[in-house]
């Protein structure tokens, strides 16, 4: 039986400073980089090694899987355009302190009662982003008919938000429960393609001490 391993990135300044990341481009910084580091002894410690990699198209997922497999070779890196950042339009690249200011409404229901959210100015829905990430754990569905005989172990680097996503679609959470899934840089979730077990966090992942709100 075959193994999907989801894992959010590292840290990155717009996480410390609270900030819309989205689909901007941002590197890891220096904690985001040891985090991967270390969160790499996690996986060798446990004799956890992937035979292919998903990342999401954004260089700060592409970091932390090249980080955490420097053995994979190029053949078996693969990017999954689905598993980009939630879209956050015109609010990208802005700080949560300054929308609370100007826009308190759309801070109360995106991140408190997102099943009131009304899509608007470029932000995605929540109904979309689950809709694709769905349609990716769809085609690791085929993958997996692919390869089902291999024993083989998926990594599949990602976002917050899109990590949420595929956890919703596969656990069926109410939009109005989105946030409520912790997901730390490098947290780790177990994906269940035919089970009962479903969409499981196996590794908590590191925030160096920074008590993160469960939305960033």
């Amino acid at each position: 039986m075959n193994k999907y391993i989801f894992i959010r990135h590292g840290q990155t300044d717009m996480n410390i400073n609270k900030m819309l990341q989205g689909r901007s481009e941002t590197k890891l910084n220096e904690v985001g980089l040891n985090q991967a580091k270390l969160a790499k002894e996690y996986l060798d410690e446990n004799n956890i090694k992937a035979d292919y990699v998903f990342s999401s198209p954004l260089g700060r997922a592409r970091k932390t899987a090249k980080i955490l497999t420097p053995y994979l070779s190029d053949e078996k890196f693969f990017v999954a355009d689905k598993m980009i950042e939630m879209c956050f339009g015109a609010y990208e690249l802005r700080k949560r302190e300054e929308l609370e200011k100007e826009d308190p409404e759309f801070i109360k229901t995106f991140f408190y009662t997102p099943d009131k959210f009304v899509e608007h100015d470029g932000i995605e829905s929540f109904e979309a982003l689950i809709k694709r990430c769905g349609s990716f754990v769809n085609e690791l569905k085929e993958f997996d008919i692919k390869h089902k005989d291999e024993e083989l172990t998926v990594f599949v680097t990602s976002h917050g938000a899109a990590i949420r996503g595929v956890s919703s679609f596969v656990n069926k959470t109410p939009i109005k429960d989105f946030w409520k899934l912790p997901v730390h840089n490098l947290a780790m979730f177990n994906l269940d393609l035919y089970g009962d077990t479903g969409f499981k966090p196996i590794f908590d992942g590191y925030t160096d001490g920074i008590d993160f709100n469960s939305e960033w």
